[in-house]
């Protein structure tokens, strides 16, 4: 407190206004703190719902996609399977380099994107004869159930870590 009294009493309105700043300053400091918290978490709140909304939209998106790729990529493998090249190159056991050639140019006219790393063909017992990717040739993939569903007539679709390539195809 201020002990000095001045015949206007501006001593005692100086105590007096010196309380009222403080309590105006303490308010404006707790409404100021409650309006910043509250705002960071409504902020907080939407900012997360239009993140989640965000992530939704994209999985489907990419869902969609997905089931695009896998539809075309069995499009493709049921008109390769009903090829008359790769037919008479599997069942015939005297098959030539040239018809292993123009199997592999049509492989080329189906991967014109590059979306497939590579294609190939088995023979009946799993032994891969024809590949656009060296690394498989003569590789067995008989324990595949991709395989397993073939031999019994059976669409299959899977992607899996390649044994030989350790890529996801």
């Amino acid at each position: 407190h201020l002990t000095y009294i001045t015949p206007f009493g501006s001593a005692i309105c100086i105590v007096t206004y010196s309380k009222i700043t403080w309590s105006i300053l303490l308010l404006i400091l707790f409404f100021g703190t409650l309006a910043s918290v509250s705002t960071y978490f409504l902020t907080k709140k939407e900012f997360t719902a239009q993140v989640a909304k965000d992530l939704e939209g994209n999985t489907v998106a990419l869902s969609h996609e997905i089931y695009q790729i896998l539809r075309q990529s069995r499009d493709i493998t049921k008109a390769l399977s009903n090829d008359s090249l790769v037919r008479a190159y599997v069942t015939n056991e005297k098959s030539t380099q040239s018809q292993s050639e123009a199997i592999l140019d049509e492989f080329s006219g189906y991967n014109l994107s590059n979306m497939y790393s590579s294609l190939y063909v088995l023979d009946l017992k799993g032994k891969t004869v024809i590949s656009t990717d060296p690394r498989f040739l003569g590789q067995d993939y008989s324990f595949r159930d991709y395989f397993i569903s073939a031999v019994k007539g059976e669409p299959f679709t899977t992607v899996a870590i390649g044994v030989t390539s350790n890529e996801l195809g």
